[in-house]
């Protein structure tokens, strides 16, 4: 099987000189359609800088990455999809506008883009808010309408970073069976950063990752 990702003496470094900040250090690891990873770490471990350079929006400071079977990403929603730990909704679009605008850019007919995009939030339970403004939603449901926007799309690889971080525990259960139920469904691998202990439960894989060292544990079960 072609591998989605792979990197080799992977490292990123912040700046320059005595204030320099190593992100991440020498990480080596390749991610397949079939990988369901926990990427696990503390806040500043480097788990949102890797995702970064997983999903080809950053380039790293040394060593080698490469998308065997995707090519170069470029921000291509339809190849890496990315769920953000900040909010990242449009505010003056609605729920289902925001989940459609990806397939919209890519040249999708309004017509499709829109019964998929109803699709994605009926999928996460949140149909009802489809025409409710960002500023109209809770927390919880701006973070669910970002993920229902990359399921849109059906990706062949999904990240996500903290995805369950502003959510109570059973919108963060619906998120994560819809992750993994996509990615399933559409035979892209899934990588959630985390320390929620839930996201530990719910994917087989796990790589830990302190101070920007990555350790890749592999089946859990």
């Amino acid at each position: 099987m072609t591998a989605l990702v792979e990197f080799a003496g992977l490292g990123r470094t912040f700046g320059s000189g005595p204030q320099a900040v190593v992100a991440i250090h020498d990480a080596m690891g390749a991610i397949e359609q079939d990988d369901r990873i926990a990427l696990v770490g503390r806040s500043g471990s480097g788990k949102s800088t890797l995702l970064w350079l997983v999903a080809g929006l950053d380039t790293p400071t040394h060593g080698t990455i490469s998308w065997p079977a995707l090519g170069r990403p470029k921000g291509d929603p339809f190849l890496v999809g990315t769920v953000f730990q900040v909010p990242s909704l449009v505010p003056t679009l609605t729920a289902v506008e925001n989940v459609a605008l990806p397939l919209l850019l890519h040249g999708v007919a309004e017509r499709d883009a829109f019964a998929t995009a109803d699709a994605a939030l009926e999928r996460i339970d949140l149909a009802a808010v489809a025409r409710q403004l960002p500023d109209e939603l809770s927390g919880g449901q701006a973070q669910r309408v970002a993920v229902a926007r990359v399921l849109a799309t059906r990706p062949r690889l999904l990240l996500a970073d903290e995805p369950t971080g502003r959510i109570d525990r059973h919108a963060a259960r619906e998120v994560l069976d819809a992750l993994r139920a996509t990615a399933d469904e559409v035979g892209a691998g899934l990588v959630v950063a985390s320390h929620d202990p839930l996201v530990y439960d719910t994917l087989p894989q796990r790589w830990t990752i302190s101070d920007g060292r990555v350790a890749v544990t592999g089946a859990l079960r």
